[in-house]
């Protein structure tokens, strides 16, 4: 666009772009998709149509981005939309699974109520079956007593058919009687009278004998009334145990039908979470594909998203290379002076090393004396590190303790709840001993009715076998009897034997407890023991830091103490070596009052003694004469001059017997002092001995 026309049509379409609040951006790019012979069109019509044709596109490019932002905010309502429905998803789905586990738990409660409820069917088929067992006994009992009233009946009646026979015998006697009477008439009266006789005494034994059978007769009815009462008590045990397993029948018929009612709804509450879980399928389905689609669409445009900020990153990633590229070339020219820096350290640290060698060595002589300070100060130095290290271990074993006292508590906790949990068992093994013992004095009850009723049938077969009479006949009663009492007495026997075995194994299971009782009380006594010993060490571990605390102060006065014999020690050598200086320059004086004292002064020279004879006047002593030197020339020993008396008459020395007495003193005061440092090395020595025996029960703690 070099001409007029064409500058001037990129000017309508910018001005046209800015009144329709268009990016200059986009300005440029329509720019570019215009035609190349729209900007060679030259006059004014072509111009116009050009200039309408740019509006008709820059509409229809309004009309598109419109579009497509109403596109993009269906898409995004869309989105919300699926976020929501989502979110809505998501919630039912959680709700329908907290009622697939409330289902699923009630189904669970439902299945242990069926489980307890057939539990209680079993106890009581258990029930029913022993009191059908029962039954049979007595139904037993009941046919063993019919079958003795029948005996007893039968025997009854024999007694009053040969009652009757003996009466039809009387009968025919007395009517035969008659008949002789009248045959034979009077003639036979002695005949007859011994006939009489005979049939009295006849009669009496049959009167007799009719006795006895009146009496068998009773005896056999009593036996009937008192079988008769064992029969109607066992009629009565009967129509009880009737009654009993009526309402045991009926119990078990609403148990079942409580066990029905449970199962259909657990069918029903099944059958309604499978329909409930199949819709919530079906909707989670539905779901699942629109929110696949909204996905899909979502990865679409985080994919654009992504690719748009990938540039961005690497523009970023050039951006920070070119920055790490500058720092380093910075970390360079630090590098660079760090060196010439490290150059000029080493020069300096040189030239302090020499320094401090030339220290070192001018320092060197007076090392010696303080050498042995300075290793006891290194030894004290070394035992306190070793003090230290000796409680950094004890508090390490302090921790392990502490970790090992926790790991014991846990454990002595983990058999706290083993030991509540068997002593639970204990308890329920105590209900179920208890259960049995109730069985067992149940048993006892029924083995006491059985004794009972086998003393009753041993009375009964002593009955029996009173009559002499009848022994016959009451042989099968008494064989049948023993048979009884022999089935009885079998069952007696295995009831024993059944108890026994029941006994036996509750004796078995209660030592299993008593076992499982004594080992628990062994690990608790073996627990106890390890938390006692636990705290035992825990204590010892307190008193060996009490100690240690203890220790410690103490270490901290020795080192005050150390310290106070340091300086002192020091305070000492400066009094020695400045007591050193002063006794030599007080031998360098002796030296020179000797050297006087021998030659004589220059001033006054010697001249002999005189001695005093008569009236001579005295010649003035060398004493007298060297107190007027000393006042002439002003000695500074006048004062001490005349503290030690001249001996034997010889040249005065008395300054040279001062200048030994001070020295004696000098060295008495050095060996004080040589003691007074043997005593302090003696004391550090014990307080190093201390230490060390301080340190070694440290390391035994």
């Amino acid at each position: 666009m070099d001409d007029a026309e064409g500058q001037a049509v990129l000017y309508f379409l910018i001005r046209g772009c800015v009144e329709r609040c268009f990016h200059l951006f986009l300005c440029s790019t329509l720019v570019q998709l215009l035609p190349a012979e729209l900007c060679k069109v030259i006059g004014g019509k072509a111009g116009i149509r050009a200039d309408g044709e740019l509006e008709r596109r820059l509409g229809d490019l309004e009309d598109k981005m419109s579009e497509e932002k109403e596109a993009r905010r269906k898409a995004q309502g869309a989105t919300r939309e699926a976020e929501r429905t989502l979110s809505v998803n998501e919630a039912l789905l959680q709700r329908e699974r907290e009622d697939r586990g409330a289902l699923l738990e009630r189904e669970q409660g439902l299945l242990e109520q069926v489980a307890r409820l057939e539990h209680l069917l079993e106890m009581e088929r258990e029930q029913t079956a022993a009191s059908a067992g029962k039954q049979d006994d007595v139904d037993q009992q009941n046919a063993v007593l019919q079958a003795v009233l029948q005996e007893e009946r039968k025997e009854k009646q024999a007694l009053l058919e040969a009652k009757s026979q003996l009466l039809q015998k009387g009968a025919l006697l007395e009517a035969h009687l008659q008949a002789v009477e009248l045959d034979t008439g009077w003639q036979q009266c002695g005949r007859k009278s011994r006939v009489k006789d005979a049939l009295d005494r006849g009669g009496q034994e049959e009167k007799r004998r009719s006795e006895v059978l009146l009496e068998q007769q009773q005896q056999a009815d009593a036996r009937e009334t008192g079988l008769r009462e064992q029969l109607e008590g066992a009629r009565g045990e009967l129509e009880e145990a009737t009654a009993k397993d009526a309402r045991i029948e009926s119990e078990m018929q609403m148990t079942r039908a409580e066990i029905e009612a449970a199962k259909n709804e657990a069918a029903v509450a099944r059958a309604d979470a499978e329909a409930a879980l199949s819709e919530s399928a079906t909707i989670l389905r539905e779901r699942e594909a629109v929110e696949a689609e909204n996905l899909q669409q979502l990865e679409d445009e985080l994919t654009a998203n992504a690719l748009e900020a990938e540039a961005v990153s690497q523009s970023k990633l050039a951006q920070s290379e070119a920055n790490a590229a500058e720092s380093m070339q910075k970390v360079a020219e630090l590098e660079m002076s760090w060196e010439s820096r490290d150059a000029e350290l080493q020069a300096e640290l040189k030239q302090l090393g020499a320094a401090l060698q030339a220290e070192q060595t001018a320092r060197e002589h007076d090392r010696g004396s303080a050498e042995q300070a300075s290793a006891e100060r290194v030894k004290l130095d070394g035992e306190l590190q070793e003090a230290l290290i000796g409680k950094e271990e004890l508090m390490q074993q302090a921790a392990q303790l502490v970790q090992e006292s926790s790991r014991l508590d846990a454990q002595l906790q983990e058999e706290k709840e083993a030991r509540a949990k068997l002593v639970e068992q204990e308890a329920q093994m105590a209900q179920k001993l208890a259960s049995f013992e109730a069985v067992l004095r149940k048993r006892r009850e029924e083995k006491k009715a059985l004794v009972d009723k086998q003393a009753t049938l041993k009375q009964e077969y002593a009955a029996l076998h009173t009559s002499n009479e009848d022994r016959a006949a009451a042989l099968a009663n008494l064989s049948r009897l023993h048979e009884e009492l022999a089935a009885s007495h079998s069952a007696l026997t295995s009831a024993v034997q059944a108890e026994r075995g029941e006994k036996e194994d509750l004796v078995a299971q209660q030592g299993a407890l008593i076992q499982t009782q004594e080992a628990l009380q062994a690990e608790v006594g073996q627990l106890k023991g390890e938390a006692q010993q636990a705290e035992k060490v825990r204590r010892e571990l307190q008193d060996a830091e009490a100690q240690l605390g203890e220790e410690q102060v103490e270490l901290a006065a020795l080192r005050v103490r150390y310290a106070e014999m340091d300086q002192e020690l020091r305070s000492e050598r400066e009094v020695k070596q400045g007591l050193l200086q002063k006794e030599a320059e007080l031998a360098v004086r002796n030296a020179r009052l000797d050297a006087v004292l021998v030659k004589g002064c220059p001033c006054f020279p010697a001249r002999p003694r005189e001695r005093r004879v008569g009236g001579t006047p005295r010649t003035p002593s060398t004493e007298e004469e060297s107190v007027q030197a000393e006042k002439r020339f002003g000695d500074v020993n006048a004062e001490k001059r005349f503290e030690m008396p001249m001996q034997n008459g010889d040249d005065d020395r008395g300054g040279g017997g001062r200048v030994q007495v001070e020295k004696r003193s000098l060295e008495m005061r050095l060996q004080e002092l040589d003691s007074d440092l043997a005593t302090q090395r003696r004391e550090r020595r014990a307080v190093a001995e201390r230490e060390e025996a301080l340190l070694e029960q440290n390391r035994k703690v």
